[in-house]
């Protein structure tokens, strides 16, 4: 548990948003969402929740916690002018290996509107 929370503390840096997300859905896959609750340096927080829906599993609700961490993050040019980056911190390594690997249409937009936060 200690080494969790020592990368938490490593990867915030002091002026970076800080994202965390989570997606489910329940074992009918009728009824699916994301949560993002985004943290700024400034003390602002922002809570957003998506419905996922119907036909949603949890893999692609995690890709749309993240990709909606992404859009939140892009939205406000405050945002992105007073930080020094983002971090999104998720719970699903499957979501990561996805985006590492391009392999879903979300990830797949989830790489180019990182690609756009870099340029």
């Amino acid at each position: 548990m200690f080494k969790g929370l020592e990368t938490i503390a490593i990867l915030s840096q002091d002026n970076s948003a800080i994202a965390y997300t989570d997606g489910s859905s329940d074992r009918s896959l009728s009824n699916g969402g994301a949560g993002i609750i985004l943290l700024l340096p400034d003390g602002n927080n922002y809570k957003h929740k998506i419905n996922t829906g119907i036909i949603a599993s949890n893999f692609t609700s995690e890709l749309v916690a993240i990709r909606e961490a992404l859009l939140l993050y892009q939205q406000d040019p405050h945002v992105i002018d007073s930080t020094e980056g983002l971090v999104i911190f998720s719970d699903s390594k499957s979501a990561i290996e996805a985006i590492r690997n391009g392999e879903t249409n979300i990830s797949c937009d989830i790489i180019t509107l990182l690609e756009q936060l870099h340029n």
